[in-house]
């Protein structure tokens, strides 16, 4: 019993290290920077509204104009008063996982480039920042707020251009500390600036 305890203690820790290094909120600045989330999930939605033509005694007519509109949701976890972990720092020389046309065969763009300035250092939040971050910072032009997926490589990553839409905080009994989090944006298309083509 005591070995699967232990065997448990090293995996949440391992689990830990690894899924809080994987994700970053941009936000949005010229020098680079934000937050470094301990997301135990992460579901990326895509949906379409094809239209469906019915033509009598025949298959329906199905009319796809490539509207899309992804969807993303965090979950995890994040200190209540006082954020603990290491800062992250995303190096100029990462590269996106491919173009900024979405094509992962393309050449990667560095994360230092003009069009992404994702270079820079980004901390772990306590409640407040995050809930900070979500309330005050806005996806305009010219703030252009992204989370980032870093490879377990680390020399590589891609990123979705994000506006919040809801963000939830549960504090359960037991676990003051700390509180749950439930992050939903509405997003772009992976390696895709917002509105472009």
């Amino acid at each position: 019993m005591y070995g699967l305890v232990a065997i448990h203690k090293v995996w949440a820790i391992y689990r830990e290290r690894i899924m809080s290094s994987m994700i970053l909120l941009h936000d949005g600045s010229d020098g680079g920077g934000g937050h470094v989330l301990k997301a135990e999930s992460l579901t990326i939605s895509l949906s379409k509204t094809p239209i469906q033509i019915a033509i009598p005694g025949t298959s329906p007519q199905l009319l796809d104009l490539n509207m899309i509109r992804p969807n993303i949701t965090i979950g995890g976890l994040v200190e209540n008063t006082t954020a603990v972990g290491a800062n992250y720092t995303l190096a100029t020389t990462a590269l996106t996982d491919g173009g900024l046309d979405g094509d992962p065969t393309s050449a990667g763009v560095r994360a230092d480039d003009g069009l992404l300035n994702f270079d820079g250092t980004y901390t772990y939040p306590d409640k407040a920042a995050l809930e900070y971050y979500f309330s005050n910072e806005a996806y305009i032009p010219d703030n252009e707020l992204a989370l980032i997926i870093i490879d377990p490589s680390g020399t590589t990553f891609s990123f979705y251009n994000i506006s919040g839409q809801s963000a939830t905080f549960i504090l359960a009994p037991g676990t003051e500390d700390r509180y749950s989090y439930n992050l939903v944006f509405a997003a772009g298309l992976r390696n895709r600036i917002s509105g472009t083509a």
